[in-house]
């Protein structure tokens, strides 16, 4: 079981980055925000645009944004599948190798059952969780950067004396 350790991180690897949002929220939001300003300017301009009866022209152009967004998906949502597909089916394939050699060692005596159960279960969430937590080592890593700039932010010392009772009084 050990020997598919490396399979079962990518697989926890692969699994927790397709669980994370993190990519996809930047680009839906620079499609929205861009169809967003098209609508904008529709509204304000709405006296000129129907008078030049251009309602068409806007109405495409919004469109367009949105059709890229999911031609874009469109493209990546397959290789998203196949990655889960092969992902899952490392595990299925792990199960199968490490039930069947436990099986044989039950079966010589060599091992118990609840054994075969306990080492496999404790390699198998352990490699998945090193693989997930992996997946999210670069937000961790921009984490850890913000909590330093606000606990440096936090240590600076003020420029106005708060004690200082010198000053305009009303």
């Amino acid at each position: 079981v050990s020997c598919f350790t490396p399979l079962l991180i990518i697989s926890g690897y692969l699994q927790g980055r397709t669980q994370s949002k993190a990519g996809h929220v930047k680009t839906a939001k620079s499609f929205a925000e861009e169809g967003g300003r098209y609508a904008i300017e529709a509204i304000q301009n709405i006296r000129t645009i129907a008078t030049l009866n251009q309602e068409r022209f806007f109405i495409e152009k919004y469109k367009n944004v949105f059709d890229k967004d999911f031609k874009n998906k469109l493209c990546k949502i397959p290789i998203q599948a196949l990655g889960k597909a092969i992902g899952n089916s490392f595990l299925y394939f792990i199960h199968v190798t490490a039930f069947s050699y436990g099986a044989s060692l039950v079966e010589s005596g060599n091992m118990d059952f609840v054994q075969v159960f306990r080492v496999f279960i404790v390699i198998n969430f352990a490699s998945m969780s090193i693989g997930r937590s992996t997946s999210s080592m670069p937000d961790y890593t921009v984490a850890k950067a913000a909590t330093e700039r606000i606990l440096t932010f936090l240590d600076q010392i003020s420029a106005i004396d708060p004690y200082n009772d010198k000053g305009l009084k009303p």
